[in-house]
């Protein structure tokens, strides 16, 4: 889970939708706590993170092709 979660902070800039707040208290009132939905913004870091993941994912796309 660490790793999935650092690679996610090293690629993306997470970003609160200015119209759309965070509320950090909205959690569900069940036995089964879990945050409420919400949105936020999702931006590649920069040019060079977007070429990064591009390549990743083609390279990943064409591994899985065997198991189509």
């Amino acid at each position: 889970m660490w790793r999935v979660t650092a690679k996610l902070l090293w690629a993306f800039e997470f970003e609160e939708i200015p119209e759309k707040p965070l509320d950090v208290n909205a959690y569900t009132s069940s036995n089964l706590v879990r945050p409420l939905e919400f949105e936020v913004s999702v931006k590649p870091r920069s040019e060079l993170h977007a070429d990064v993941i591009k390549r990743e994912l083609t390279g990943a796309l064409d591994f899985l092709s065997q198991y189509d």
